[in-house]
């Protein structure tokens, strides 16, 4: 019965354990929020600067600011690949059971079988 019964060592090392995961988990947390922030910042800068140069060119000579049709449609297309892209990992991180994830899930499971 004694033996079942850890002494205060063997909890004092689990606690401290626990606490060393907190901390990098906490750390984890703190790095990924400073990625998001900054990748947002820099998307929601090429975002703005993008509307920017369609709201001049719609000035025209008036402003001498003339950029090329082709360039304005791949700086158009490259703006909205971008948004895009963060609203699908946006959506992803929020909503991770969807249908990719299950037939993810499936697949791994026949393979441990």
């Amino acid at each position: 019965m004694a033996d079942r019964i850890p002494n205060s060592e063997v909890l004092h090392a689990e606690r401290m354990k626990m606490k060393h995961e907190r901390e990098i988990e906490l750390a984890r947390s703190r790095m990924q929020a400073k990625l998001v922030v900054f990748t947002c910042c820099c998307i929601g800068v090429g975002f703005v600067g993008a509307f920017s140069m369609f709201f001049l060119e719609g000035f025209g000579r008036r402003s001498g600011f003339h950029l090329d049709a082709p360039f304005m449609n791949w700086i158009g297309s490259a703006t909205i690949g971008c948004v895009s892209t963060l609203a699908i990992l946006v959506y992803k991180c929020f909503f991770p059971d969807s249908q990719t994830s299950k037939r993810r899930s499936r697949s791994a499971k026949i393979r441990r079988l």
